[in-house]
């Protein structure tokens, strides 16, 4: 087995499965490879947060773990769902650099809280520490996303996965969508036929609008 190999098999299985040593080629990989090593070790830490937090959450006591002593506290943590990519992340407070190396991922701390109004804000990585977003690009309009905070469940649901405007802040959803996001930019502030011509002129027919 090789580097690629178990990336793959790291992270498309359950965080669940991971416990287990079923798939002797991967531990024999693991033992050797210091890289893969750090992945299935934050994979593992997220795993065990969440099993922290499912214990704890109706006490609403913090979670006891080591490896999250930087979680918040059952109160504050956040749970994050998507049940047709079967995909379940312990989301802890705070999205800097230095959060995300350890942890993954976040809720970025100027954004709004679940029970408030405005928008949550949830960073994560897709392909590095510990990836606990890799199956997020397999989402399609319509999925749920669900929040559980404050022993409450917050349904979201999908209505674009490329681009987010929020007035003075436009993001994408990544590399692939730079293309999308300067031909939004461009119909935001010079009209649909300048978009057209520009996307004419790549040869591009990858963004609509609608």
């Amino acid at each position: 087995m090789n580097c690629e190999n178990a990336r793959d098999l790291l992270l498309e299985a359950d965080l669940t499965e991971l416990r287990s040593e079923g798939c002797g080629a991967l531990v024999q990989h693991l033992h050797q490879c210091s890289t893969c090593q750090n992945r299935a070790r934050r994979i593992l830490d997220q795993a065990a947060a969440l099993a922290a937090w499912e214990r704890t959450a109706g006490e609403r006591a913090t979670p006891g773990l080591s490896a999250q002593r930087h979680a918040p506290a059952a109160t504050q943590a956040l749970v994050l769902t998507v049940p047709r990519l079967r995909l379940t992340r312990y989301v802890p407070e705070g999205a800097s650099v230095d959060q995300l190396r350890q942890f993954g991922l976040g809720r970025i701390s100027w954004t709004a809280l679940p029970d408030r109004p405005g928008m949550v804000g949830i960073a994560g990585h897709r392909t590095t520490y510990g990836a606990p977003f890799f199956r997020l690009a397999k989402l399609e309009r319509g999925d749920h996303i669900l929040i559980t905070y404050k022993g409450r469940r917050f349904d979201y649901t999908v209505t674009d996965r490329r681009i987010v405007d929020e007035g003075r802040v436009v993001t994408a959803g990544g590399v692939a969508s730079a293309l999308d996001l300067g031909l939004y930019l461009v119909e935001k502030f010079w009209g649909e036929a300048a978009r057209e011509r520009i996307a004419a002129q790549m040869e591009y027919r990858g963004y609509s609008a609608a």
